[in-house]
């Protein structure tokens, strides 16, 4: 789990390589990396931000917060649209909505639940 984190702790820094970017290369928020963007599920993603071993006593609810500033889809069309072929493209793209949409479910869910974790 620790290597997980600390690649997706690398790739938050280092800006993407246009000339190897394909979906399989993002690190995406999830424990095992997936093929497709099928594989990004709201419970693996989940999972994977709430096991950070890094930051353990950090709310969950901030967690979420932090991971919308970096998954933010209107952030990623901006950078990723000039850089992709097509059907990359819709791959990531499909892969970072993805990502969104269960950010923000997570958001809710945490925001109601009043405790953060």
């Amino acid at each position: 789990m620790r290597v997980a984190w600390v690649k997706y702790a690398r790739a938050s820094t280092a800006p993407p390589d246009a000339a190897t970017l394909t979906f399989v290369r993002v690190v995406w928020p999830v424990l095992v990396q997936p093929m497709e963007p099928a594989g990004l599920t709201a419970d693996a993603i989940e999972h994977f931000l709430l096991s950070n071993p890094f930051t353990p006593s950090e709310p969950a609810l901030e967690r979420v917060r932090r991971a919308l500033t970096r998954w933010h889809e209107d952030k990623w069309h901006v950078v990723l649209d000039g850089m992709l072929s097509e059907g990359e493209r819709v791959r990531v793209r499909e892969g970072v909505n993805t990502v969104t949409r269960c950010l923000l479910a997570l958001k809710t869910k945490y925001k109601s639940e009043g405790t953060g974790f």
